[in-house]
């Protein structure tokens, strides 16, 4: 009798493997500590910078409006600053940009960088996780810069505009805007260089 073939079997797909590559990269990056520290360090790094990047878009127009000072020190919103500022729009840090953009401290592009700048703020704050692990998401450095460069653009234009007209003492001075120091810029400055000094020596 003809013996009779038995039929091919389906090719078992181990489903656990099917994505060994991407997987081993995520854990090389998980497993690499000097990747993890440095992430970490530039994820605090980020999150400071923007909430000090913020304090000066906003609390500089609210303490620019205000008439009065509550008892915690903190000015208190003025009728004038609801109107100029608050109710252009109900995100209060896109209302106070605008504020800035339609008194000429900052550009159209700056407001587009401010609000991609916040995004990643939220994925950095939010995902954290993810940036340790997934090889494809990263603290964007870039990003960083351009807050420096927002937060001391920003700064300049209220020392230059409003602080140095209302005060007599620079009456017929002229000014270096290259000389201009702001306690919020030296701040962020100050924390980059123990960051990265301490950085420096660690790899010593």
């Amino acid at each position: 009798t003809a013996r009779t073939r038995a039929p091919p079997q389906p090719a078992r797909v181990n489903r656990r493997t099917a994505r060994v590559e991407p997987e081993m990269e995520e854990q090389h990056k998980f497993l690499d500590h000097d990747l993890i520290r440095s992430n970490l360090v530039l994820s605090a790094l980020y999150l400071t910078a923007y909430e000090v990047l913020k304090g000066s878009i906003i609390t500089n127009i609210l303490d620019f409006f205000a008439t009065e000072v509550g008892a915690d020190g903190r000015s208190i919103p003025s009728e004038q600053y609801k109107i100029e500022v608050k109710e252009a729009h109900k995100d209060l840090l896109y209302a106070s940009c605008l504020w800035l953009l339609r008194n000429e401290a900052i550009t159209e592009q700056d407001v587009v960088d401010i609000r991609r700048i916040r995004e990643h703020r939220n994925q950095v704050a939010h995902e954290l996780p993810s940036i340790l692990i997934e090889k494809d998401l990263n603290i964007e450095f870039g990003l960083f810069l351009r807050m420096r460069e927002l937060l001391e653009k920003i700064e300049k234009w209220w020392v230059i505009n409003v602080d140095i007209p209302a005060n007599p003492d620079f009456d017929g001075k002229e000014v270096d805007e290259g000389e201009i120091q702001t306690g919020r810029v030296l701040i962020i400055d100050h924390v980059v260089s123990v960051v990265f000094g301490a950085a420096g020596n660690a790899e010593r």
